[in-house]
């Protein structure tokens, strides 16, 4: 049971997120491929310290933090292209 509110909460977040920022955002400020959005998502969740920061609608942090994390998965997807 306490897997499935942690996935629930998950789910809940990404939508949240999908909110705040549109698809064009993640590909056109962020410099994500169309195809790795879905992924960055769930990699931007998965931080503890961004979810906590969604879930309190910090929106200034909020956007620090994903231009932050997205140089990191951007370079952890161009290691796993190689």
């Amino acid at each position: 049971m306490k897997k499935q509110i942690v996935a629930e909460k998950k789910g809940s977040n990404i939508e949240k997120l999908s909110g705040y920022y549109s698809e064009s955002f993640y590909v056109n400020e962020l410099g994500i491929c169309t195809q790795y959005v879905s992924g960055f998502k769930v990699y931007v969740i998965e931080n503890n310290t961004f979810a906590k920061e969604l879930e309190k609608g910090e929106t200034a942090m909020l956007r620090f933090m994903i231009i932050d994390l997205a140089n990191k998965y951007k370079q952890n997807i161009s290691c796993e292209d190689k």
